[in-house]
């Protein structure tokens, strides 16, 4: 499992929540970094789209709607990651935030 990071962000832009996870063997993801992730995600997300992903020659992208397809949670994950346990993760993850927020908006994923 190579879940190198978790990000929650909205459409608009706006980096609201992010976690790094790499393995022992990569230095941690630095903010510039994860806002190019960021950027990326966005700029190649499709809403029309029945795939919860996106793919690079080297990262995936999982993702799932927070709320009203506005907000994202999203993992990052190296290209040769299982893909049915990042699965998983980004459900279980996904449960974790509506249930720690219980409207979620970015100010209570801010607050929280």
């Amino acid at each position: 499992m190579s879940i190198l990071s978790t990000f929650i962000c909205s459409l608009s832009g706006r980096l609201l929540f992010s976690r790094q996870n790499p393995p022992y063997y990569l230095s941690p993801l630095s903010k510039r970094e994860i806002e190019n992730h960021m950027v990326y995600f966005i700029r190649h997300f499709n809403k029309n789209s029945q795939l919860s992903l996106i793919e690079s020659s080297t990262n995936r992208y999982l993702y799932l709607p927070l709320n009203a397809n506005s907000i994202y949670i999203v993992i990052l994950t190296s290209i040769n990651s299982n893909m049915v346990c990042d699965m998983k993760i980004l459900k279980l993850s996904h449960r974790v935030v509506v249930d720690i927020c219980k409207e979620v908006n970015e100010k209570s994923i801010i607050e929280k």
